[in-house]
């Protein structure tokens, strides 16, 4: 019969292996929807980029929105502003269009009457977005990064989880 203290090393001890279990089965899984969505990313960033027509838009507004995030434990409590601009911008037939983009603005006094370059697709202009300049393959490799990242940090969740079973 196990007493208070051996119950109480026994459940840290168990809570301790599902939390190493879950981030590590957490991370695997990010890395591994990343890396199997990777060529359908792939293929719609070269499909938009290809009958992407550029234009200049203009911020015609901008909507502040703050982020939280830590809080717990030793990790303090952070604040963090977004800026989502609103994107006026004229296609080729002339018609004014709007969209949301939260990449326009830095702070939201450069923000207002600031022109932006807009990429758009003819088809669809209401899913403009703001041009980056950044090419499909860049960001597929980006992509590739992000999932390599969480699959080193699974295996690193994995190896402290082997290293404390032994």
């Amino acid at each position: 019969m196990m007493n208070r203290e051996q119950w109480r090393e026994f459940l840290g001890a168990c809570i301790g292996f599902l939390c190493l279990r879950g981030t590590g089965l957490l991370f695997a899984s990010v890395a591994g929807m990343l890396l199997i969505d990777l060529p359908s990313f792939y293929k719609s960033e070269v499909e938009f980029q290809s009958k992407a027509i550029a234009a200049t838009g203009t911020v015609i507004g901008v909507a502040e929105k703050k982020e939280y995030s830590g809080g717990g434990g030793i990790v303090p409590l952070t604040v963090t502003t977004k800026y989502i601009a609103t994107v006026e911008f004229q296609t080729n037939q002339r018609n004014l269009v709007e969209f949301t983009a939260s990449s326009a603005c830095s702070s939201q006094r450069d923000c207002e009457n600031k022109l932006v370059p807009v990429l758009y697709n003819p088809d669809f202009p209401s899913k403009a977005r703001v041009d980056s300049g950044a090419t499909p393959e860049g960001m597929a490799q980006g992509r590739l990064v992000l999932s390599t990242v969480f699959l080193v940090a699974d295996i690193a969740f994995l190896g402290m989880d082997l290293g404390n079973s032994g």
